[in-house]
Order: structure tokens, then C-alpha cells, then sequence
């Protein structure tokens, strides 16, 4: 299970945790807890826990590998 710590001001992923001892929200917010040291009440302003979400990229090499033509490059060479 991976679980992330996001700012509430920003949104911003803070940082992640996977283990397999932790297998609830609320053991990965003790864990963040300790690894930040506020009180309960400062970590709760300002941080929450949640788990994180399965992304899935794809990855279309036809795409990225696409060979550039001179008549794109046309002009951009300073030609």
C-alpha cells in the first residue's frame, strides 16, 4: 500500500510512503507524525494523509520517436 503526505495550502505531494506495515490511513498519518514532529493539532493544519493514486502512463514511442522532417525544421534554424 503507498501512501502520501499532501500540503493543504499547496496540494502538493510532501512525500510517500510504501510499507507493508502500514495498511491504514491512519497508522501512515502516526508515521508522518513522527517523521515531522508536530503536535497532532499543527500537523492537522497544515498536512493530510491520504492513499495515493494509481497513475498509469502510457507511452507511445511512435509518437517519440517521430523523425522530424526539413520542412518542419523549415525557418527554425535561422535559415
Amino acid at each position: 500500500m503507498k501512501y502520501q503526505l499532501i500540503s493543504k495550502t499547496t496540494k502538493e505531494v510532501i512525500s510517500t510512503i510504501t510499507k507493508s506495515n502500514i495498511n491504514s490511513i491512519s497508522t501512515a498519518k502516526e508515521y508522518f507524525l513522527k517523521v515531522k514532529q508536530l503536535s497532532e493539532e499543527s500537523f492537522n493544519k497544515l498536512f493530510e494523509v491520504e492513499k495515493a493514486k494509481l497513475t498509469r502512463r502510457e507511452y507511445k514511442w511512435w509518437e517519440e520517436d517521430k523523425m522530424i522532417t526539413d520542412e518542419e525544421l523549415n525557418g527554425k534554424d535561422g535559415r
